[in-house]
């Protein structure tokens, strides 16, 4: 019986001294007053009924009004805006796709701007962010992009993960895994990739991401923890069910693409780590106020509190030690000389094939 059934149902029918009014003068729906109190008689809910309606009330709880994406569009604008910049600051032009007869030129096959144009809007730039102290490139070349390609993928990512995930969250929890996300990618960049430029917003796109596993993770722990899985925390079934099956390829493309010489795979595995360490604790949190806000359950209800608790303190102690390692790594070179002594992090970036070499990254990488 649904909420709306049970809370009509349990209502005190009126008489006729409380209403004032004549039934015979309604159409004649009632002509016996024998017939009447009948009536009224059937309208009591059984004492059964009554306690059917206030469990499934409990099971329920109030209802949860979805938020507004409102700083998933506030990206959107804010990544075209600064696309347009870009563009200004390379003379409201574009760069060609290919040299014109093998003759000199600087191409851009994103049809975007000039890697000189690139830098001087902002982009990522170790020499000239420890350097010169322009601290502000770890902040705006989140909100760039090399091309309208890469511009216009970005965004796609950003408005399929996004409005979802900023409707379940909230905008300023959303916000600032976003922001977050980008910035841990680009201090994974800065230690890793010193040589070069980056711009783009697939750090902060790879935490929705990663966010997005998170929540799959705490629904398929959830379930594993009820007995949903018949026993068997593993199975296909179980995966399928909560999205993990839908999400596989997707991740596997990016991060296949990211091992090519002309993306910054830093950025992106930098945003995944990050957004799906807070996304456990995000939804963790949003499962442990559900359990909260809806009443009944009793010990059972309790007992998910806890755990969804313990899960998101854990996730946010995680977050924090994400966050305190990234900015020692940008403001400490013997924190980054000592991270880069790691020789299997190169492998992450890109793997030499017969089509490239690692060797001739481009002087400008995508994010």
């Amino acid at each position: 019986m649904s909420a709306a059934a049970g809370t009509a149902s349990v209502k005190q029918p009126q008489t006729l001294a409380s209403t004032g009014r004549d039934p015979s003068k309604r159409g004649g729906w009632l002509q016996n007053p024998r017939n009447d109190s009948r009536r009224l008689l059937q309208t009591q809910p059984r004492a059964s009924q009554q306690r059917a309606i206030v469990i499934n009330l409990g099971e329920q709880g109030p209802a949860r009004q979805p938020h507004q994406p409102v700083f998933t569009w506030f990206a959107f604008v804010a990544c075209i805006v600064y696309f347009i910049f870009e563009i200004r600051e390379n003379g409201w032009g574009f760069q060609p796709l290919v040299c014109p007869n093998n003759q000199p030129c600087e191409s851009n096959m994103m049809i975007g701007p000039s890697v000189g144009a690139l830098n001087r809007a902002g982009a990522k730039n170790v020499g000239l962010i420890f350097g010169a102290g322009e601290w502000w490139r770890v902040i705006t070349c989140n909100w760039m992009h090399a091309g309208l390609i890469h511009l216009a993928f970005n965004m796609m990512g950003l408005l399929s993960l996004g409005r979802e995930l900023e409707m379940e969250l909230g905008s300023v929890p959303f916000a600032l895994l976003y922001i977050f996300s980008g910035l841990f990618g680009t201090a994974l960049s800065c230690v890793f990739l010193p040589n070069g430029i980056s711009v783009g917003a697939s750090g902060s796109i790879f935490g929705l991401m990663g966010a997005s596993w998170g929540e799959m993770l705490v629904q398929f722990g959830s379930r594993c923890y009820r007995g949903e899985a018949r026993g068997m925390c593993g199975p296909c079934d179980l995966c399928c069910s909560v999205g993990i099956c839908n999400q596989i390829l997707p991740l596997c493309l990016n991060l296949a693409i990211g091992l090519t010489p002309w993306v910054d795979q830093y950025m992106h595995v930098g945003g995944f780590i990050l957004g799906l360490t807070a996304g456990v604790g995000l939804f963790g949190r949003k499962r442990r106020m559900d359990a909260f806000l809806a009443s009944g359950g009793g010990e059972q209800r309790c007992i998910d509190t806890v755990v969804s608790g313990t899960v998101e303190i854990a996730s946010l102690a995680a977050v924090v030690v994400l966050l305190i390692s990234g900015y020692s790594a940008l403001s400490s070179a013997g924190v980054r000389d000592y991270y880069r002594t790691c020789t299997a992090c190169e492998s992450i970036n890109c793997v030499n094939t017969p089509w490239w070499s690692c060797g001739a990254m481009s002087s400008a990488t995508l994010g």
